[in-house]
């Protein structure tokens, strides 16, 4: 089975890569929050490890299947990049908080994950969304731990796929401007 293809990728199988990663990533991200609250309450030792050992063997699934789900060029490459990322990016961010931590790597290595469209899909657009998950959570968390902590289990693979139809829809936007010849019109003017 050929996974890579030089067509480009359709946003329906992009949605499925996200969903499935999304998926695969909660049950990572929960396992591992599980061993954080377990050794902050003093229970079992074997309780955290086992968590942990889950969380940490599960977390390569998700960017595995957002690679070969979404047929990335070079898969294996960047399921490696997007683990590599997943621990740069996470453990640092991490010493604030273990769930921001985990928001945020999750959120790099789906950025690199994902096939990307060159021509389409921006890396900063979709760094962008990653950092504002991030942010997004935290404000939850200050609100509300729980539901901060629950938001983000779902949100960092889904902040990717939101910036790739950004990305989509802004380059049609553009190819439209360009096809027609004429200028792109301010939002902001009022006269038009």
């Amino acid at each position: 089975m050929d996974f890579a293809s030089d067509e480009p990728t359709s946003p329906r199988r992009g949605w499925v890569a996200v969903g499935v990663a999304t998926v695969i990533g909660a049950f990572s991200y929960f396992s591992l929050i599980d061993a954080f609250v377990a050794a902050a309450d003093g229970l079992d030792q074997d309780v955290v490890a086992l968590s942990v050992f889950f969380g940490l063997v599960t977390a390569p699934f998700a960017f595995i299947a957002a690679a070969f789900i979404s047929r990335h060029r070079s898969a294996p490459l960047a399921v490696l990049g997007a683990m590599g990322l997943f621990l740069l990016v996470g453990l640092p961010v991490g010493l604030l908080t273990p769930a921001l931590g985990l928001v945020a790597g999750f959120g790099a290595g789906a950025v690199v994950a994902l096939r990307r469209e060159e021509e389409v899909h921006s890396l900063a657009v979709r760094s962008v969304a990653v950092a504002l998950a991030v942010v997004y959570t935290l404000v939850i968390m200050v609100i509300a731990v729980p539901l901060g902590v629950f938001t983000g289990g779902f949100i960092p693979f889904l902040a990717v796929g939101f910036a790739d139809v950004y990305s989509q829809r802004r380059a049609e936007e553009q190819h439209e401007t360009l096809r027609d010849g004429s200028t792109p019109r301010d939002p902001q003017d009022s006269t038009n």
